[in-house]
């Protein structure tokens, strides 16, 4: 197998950061906020032996820069994407996305559904209105730099606390997905993508939160496989979405907890 590489390209004018592995049809996996592609590397080893497999990192994320306009909706987003397949050369793709990532793949392939030939949706879910009020307007905590650090303490607490709870602010017991804290070292590396992101981490994830509706993904025109991760923190809200009548271009494939076998099922119904 051959090892990941790391490349850049330009998107107008701004280094645009990416892996890529494998050979064959085009596979862009796209990260959940505020992570990087970094995260993709164990799917991307197990899809290179039937794809070529592309993971960006997303503007303003992991070793892309940010884009140069505000961001107002995760549709902001379908410029890089779209200048991403032009540099790949390629007419159409499969696209994978996981939790913001899952919103910015459902925006491009309804912006431009002929150059997308498949859909992998994983930890997309449904925030009824009230929900979603609720949780943009509490879940983001300030990363503004202090002179005391304080915002280092609030990001480690913060990122501590959403490993025991969904959403993270709200500590009842109904809303636990994490008996045990992961070791310090796996929360130290989320909370350094946090950093690298910068106060403008919840760009992407609060457009993808605006965007967390059923019926973004009832107008999907392309073949969709919908991912009901049995182990995800959002698993209440994926089935939340799935409750939604589908038409018939969208199938439901339901993955393991553990990480592993959840990555081997997603292997085999991304490969047929």
């Amino acid at each position: 197998m051959n090892l990941i590489e790391k490349n850049f390209t330009l998107v107008n004018d701004r280094p645009l950061f990416y892996r890529s592995i494998g050979s064959g049809p085009i596979l862009i996996l796209l990260h959940p906020s505020p992570r990087s592609s970094a995260m993709m590397e164990p799917l991307m080893l197990l899809l290179a032996e039937n794809f070529t497999v592309i993971a960006p990192d997303t503007p303003g994320y992991g070793q892309s820069m940010s884009m140069n306009k505000m961001i107002s909706s995760v549709y902001d987003y379908s410029g890089f994407i779209y200048a991403l397949q032009q540099h790949l050369k390629a007419e159409t793709i499969l696209l994978y996305g996981s939790a913001s990532g899952a919103q910015l793949a459902i925006a491009y392939a309804l912006t431009y559904p002929k150059k997308v030939n498949g859909l992998f949706l994983d930890n997309a879910a449904h925030f009824e209105l009230m929900e979603r009020e609720l949780i943009l307007n509490n879940y983001f905590i300030d990363l503004v730099p202090k002179t005391d650090g304080s915002h280092l303490t609030a990001l480690w607490n913060h990122v501590s606390d959403a490993c025991l709870f969904f959403p993270w602010y709200d500590k009842k017991e109904e809303n636990r997905i994490g008996k045990y804290l992961p070791p310090p070292e796996l929360i130290q590396n989320i909370v350094n993508d946090y950093l690298i992101a910068g106060p403008a981490y919840a760009d992407a994830y609060i457009a993808a939160f605006k965007h967390e509706r059923a019926e973004k993904v009832q107008a999907l025109l392309v073949p969709v496989t919908l991912f009901r991760w049995l182990g995800s923190p959002i698993l209440k809200y994926i089935d939340a979405l799935l409750k939604y009548p589908m038409p018939s271009n969208i199938r439901i494939v339901e993955t393991p907890a553990d990480m592993r076998n959840r990555y081997l099922v997603m292997k085999e119904s991304i490969g047929k």
